[in-house]
């Protein structure tokens, strides 16, 4: 069972964020890997968590990924953390993305999920995407 594709689904995840207009357009530049040091913007997105599974059987084994993107905004209200997060599903959603070495991801949406922060100075929307890689 070759795994090596798995270590590049973040990234390969970050690049097609980073390459789509949509997503772009609500938060230039504001999409990260890793949070950097130093001032953040009003809203950005943080690629988060991963929970990942294996399944195998005879005739072969699939990763399952559960990707957290996480949109982090202290504007006021819902709107401007969900607009983001809505560019970041539609992104994802459905895409098939290649990892390497002949190894692709199909991606779809699990959730989106909005909550404020327990002072209520902030917003953090979640969108958990789900990517399916044959080993």
């Amino acid at each position: 069972m070759d795994m090596s594709g798995l270590a590049d689904l973040q990234g390969a995840v970050f690049a097609r964020l980073q390459a789509d207009a949509g997503v772009q357009a609500l938060l230039p530049g504001a999409v990260h890997d890793a949070l950097p040091s130093g001032a953040l913007p009003e809203t950005y997105a943080v690629i988060g968590p991963e929970r990942l599974r294996i399944a195998a059987d005879a005739g072969g084994a699939v990763a399952r990924s559960d990707l957290t993107i996480r949109v982090h905004s202290t504007a006021a209200g819902f709107a401007q953390a969900k607009g983001a997060a809505v560019a970041i599903a539609e992104a994802l959603a459905g895409a098939e993305i290649d990892l390497g070495g002949g190894v692709t991801a199909a991606l779809g949406l699990r959730w989106i999920r909005a909550e404020r922060t327990p002072d209520g100075a902030a917003r953090r929307v979640d969108v958990t995407v789900r990517a399916l890689v044959g080993l």
